[in-house]
């Protein structure tokens, strides 16, 4: 698949959340497998804007957290519906946490995926999902045998697909294990050209945020995304603030 040019195409939508920012993940049989909050898509479209034009958004963001259930799949496939739907770039997900895989619905073989591909049971053409609306592509994880999944993380086949799907798609999103739940975490996210890290409030202590910073020191990390951000600010006065 060429690809293609996404700047541009498209006018930019409020960064305050309403109807617009309701954007959903979509099967060619009107299968919902994916919902984007509007306020995390309000967020994400303000902080990936300000990225893009300053030229800092990279071709292969990765998204990863210091614990499990921070939120890293939802906000890694917000991140390929927005960059889709607001800009038409072509966008594949890549889920790479073979330890909790996502489902997807009926749209996704969780079995073979991208563990089948670098095994090489499978092609890449073979494990890719399509989706109808927007136009995303996502690789499941696919199901690893005892072992694998360090060999995986550091393997010559998986450099080779993530330098081909560079030159099919515009973008790729890299959903990634957390730091903390699995010994191939730190190589996986060396495959981005950038990070994001998840954070849940309430959920993860300063020394867990602390400690993954640590470990990934070194790489390029543009910022962090605070899931489940709640405060006692009333809503009339939020909405007379400057929007971030």
């Amino acid at each position: 698949m060429a690809r293609r040019s996404g700047r541009g195409s498209k006018k930019q939508r409020s960064a305050r959340p309403g109807t617009d920012d309701l954007i959903t993940l979509q099967t060619a049989d009107d299968e919902i497998v994916h919902v984007s909050p509007p306020a995390m898509t309000a967020t994400l479209r303000s902080s990936m804007t300000r990225l893009r034009l300053a030229d800092e958004l990279p071709r292969c963001l990765g998204v990863v957290s210091a614990i499990r259930g921070e939120g890293v799949t939802l906000v890694a496939r917000s991140l390929a519906v927005l960059f889709a739907h607001d800009w038409d770039e072509s966008v594949c997900l890549v889920e790479l946490n073979w330890r909790s895989p996502a489902p997807g619905g009926d749209a996704v073989d969780a079995e073979t995926g991208l563990a089948g591909l670098l095994r090489g049971e499978a092609t890449a053409d073979d494990v890719t999902v399509r989706f109808a609306s927007p136009d995303v592509a996502a690789i499941p994880a696919g199901r690893v045998q005892q072992g694998q999944s360090p060999v995986f993380a550091s393997g010559a086949a998986l450099s080779a697909l993530l330098e081909d799907l560079g030159t099919r798609f515009d973008r790729i999103v890299l959903d990634l294990p957390a730091l903390d739940g699995s010994s191939e975490s730190l190589a996986l996210a060396a495959r981005a050209d950038a990070l994001v890290m998840v954070v849940r409030q309430g959920v993860t202590t300063h020394d867990e945020v602390r400690r993954a910073r640590d470990d990934l020191d070194g790489l390029s990390v543009l910022g962090v995304i605070l899931n489940d951000f709640q405060t006692s600010v009333p809503r009339g006065i939020l909405r007379r603030l400057p929007v971030p």
